[in-house]
């Protein structure tokens, strides 16, 4: 029995509290501390324990199994050492002073159920090589953008993600043209690397799927409206009673408390509200919004940090935790150097187009034959920047010779530079320019993917898709070099993994799966 057994089944398993604090199972010919492979009559710390006996994956099986003791507090153990040796195993169960614990037949019980799964490769077995979060399983609640983000993101670095829709589906998937194989393009690129299923949770059937999906999976992500799954009886606290091992990640435009936590939030008018667009466009023209839903994207982002740090606290608490990522917290959070800038002077800040706040010369400009961009960071860049246009004499004027000045007479610079520009093509500026300081051209998104160093970074992939067949999609760009990122499952058909999520994860058998199907519980 090779499958390794999953951390968080250990409280389902046994009747104790959570304890990380335990000597680490070892490695080596003689059982660890004072065990014996009598059956662990006298265990670490003159306990009784439960204990296991095994083989490391990398020894041959002539060698003699050993004994490695647990604490019988600390069930948590046990799923660890199992998880290291990920090899055959035997599970012993010896009583507890002075305590409870579920009985032998409860747990051999709940072991036999775990490894119906055995007959299922391990995912390191399909995919061929270890990713960071292969352990782990998400329950995938959210739709639009946000949410999807950030489980692609867990999908990408190994994660088994269930993407579970209502009936109607991820409304995303109307969001088009463009579509390709009935799919939209906005659907198809958040959600690679996941399983998907339907389930219509306002059935009793359904809440009930949900709910045995989150009690086997570490992780849920959702983005309902606060209080929603509340009246579903899926919220936190109902959830981390069956499961107290679950990160519970909650998703909304202005997070679960304060006065505008019931107001719905898309995108645009988190931009509009958090002060970005007030930023954003010419000085002269009207407010404008990113032309990336940017709110939603670092929401996700914000979403997949917190969910990394929660599994890795518990790992120490052994415990799983709210989080609560708002849109607009977000927003706020990358304002940066901008919010700073009022924070400190009081001044609300300008809209400088494409130029820059507090660095000059930091913007586009027009060549004869189109638009690039120069970023001049510093002063020593500033002279060369002269010598390259043909100006040195600007970098020894007091006017120019430091950003601060710079900045000051902004309004005398620009227009000295804007003609000196017109004289020469773009591909002309740049091969003067070089490497002396950062310049590019503006690219369309043809020539974006059309750049060699596009595909020498992996920046464009390609899967197959059912309906679709070679599926164009941007690539991740997590660049692990021990443990990297892999294309695994392409964006789910609506319902594309029902059943197998249903026999697979829960064990349901097929004529339960039918009759689910035939009550429209599931699709």
């Amino acid at each position: 029995m090779g499958r390794p057994v999953r951390f968080h089944l250990a409280e389902y398993f046994f009747n104790a509290p959570f304890n990380p604090g335990f000597g680490k199972p070892v490695c080596s010919r003689k059982p660890p501390g004072n065990s014996t492979n009598a059956g662990w009559e006298v265990g670490r710390r003159g306990r009784r324990e439960i204990g296991f006996v095994t083989n490391a994956p990398n020894e041959s099986n002539e060698i003699p199994l050993r004994g490695s003791g647990v604490n019988p507090n600390d069930p948590a153990a046990l799923m660890r050492g199992l998880l290291k040796y990920k090899s055959r195993f035997i599970v012993i169960i010896s009583s507890l002073r002075g305590r409870s614990c579920s009985s032998p037949e409860a747990i051999s019980n709940s072991l036999l159920r775990l490894l119906r799964r055995e007959e299922h490769p391990p995912r390191n077995d399909r995919w061929s090589f270890m990713q960071p979060l292969q352990n782990i399983r998400v329950l995938d609640l959210s739709r639009v953008l946000a949410g999807p983000y950030c489980t692609m993101v867990l999908g990408d670095l190994g994660a088994e993600v269930i993407k579970v829709e209502p009936p109607e589906g991820d409304e995303t998937r109307a969001w088009g043209p463009p579509f390709a194989g009935g799919e939209s393009a906005y659907y198809l690129c958040v959600n690679r690397n996941k399983r998907g299923m339907v389930v219509n949770i306002k059935t009793e059937e359904g809440k009930n799927i949900l709910r045995e999906l989150a009690i086997q999976s570490d992780v849920l992500v959702e983005n309902f409206r606060p209080g929603t799954l509340k009246k579903f009886g899926l919220d936190f606290e109902t959830l981390h009673e069956l499961n107290p091992r679950l990160v519970y990640c909650s998703i909304s435009g202005f997070g679960q408390t304060g006065p505008l936590k019931d107001m719905p939030g898309y995108d645009f008018m988190i931009q509009a509200m958090g002060g970005i667009m007030s930023v954003t466009g010419e000085p002269e023209g009207e407010p404008m919004k990113v032309g990336v839903a940017v709110a939603d994207l670092f929401a996700g982002q914000n979403a997949v940090i917190s969910i990394l740090a929660a599994l890795q606290a518990r790992t120490f608490t052994g415990k799983g935790q709210f989080i609560d990522i708002a849109l607009f917290d977000s927003e706020l959070g990358w304002l940066a150097n901008v919010a700073s800038n009022f924070l400190i002077s009081g001044n609300n800040p300008k809209r400088y187009g494409n130029a820059h706040a507090n660095i000059v010369p930091y913007q586009s400009f027009q060549a004869s034959n189109g638009w690039f961009v120069v970023a001049v960071g510093n002063d020593r860049q500033f002279e060369s920047f002269c010598k390259v246009i043909g100006s040195p004499e600007f970098s020894s004027d007091e006017r120019f010779s430091t950003n601060s000045a710079r900045v000051q007479n902004r309004e005398v610079l620009i227009p000295l530079l804007k003609p000196i520009f017109l004289t020469k093509t773009v591909g002309d500026w740049l091969a003067l320019i070089g490497d002396q300081f950062p310049c590019g051209p503006i690219n369309t998104f043809e020539q974006v993917f059309a750049m060699p160093h596009v595909k020498d970074r992996e920046m464009l992939v390609e899967m197959q898709h059912p309906t679709i067949g070679a599926l164009p999609l941007v690539g991740s760009p997590l660049k692990l070099g021990g443990t990297p990122v892999s294309y695994h499952l392409a964006p789910p058909l609506k319902g594309q993994h029902t059943k197998a999520v249903l026999r697979e994860v829960l064990g349901y058998s097929g004529e339960k799966v039918d009759m689910l199907l035939e009550k429209r519980c599931i699709q």
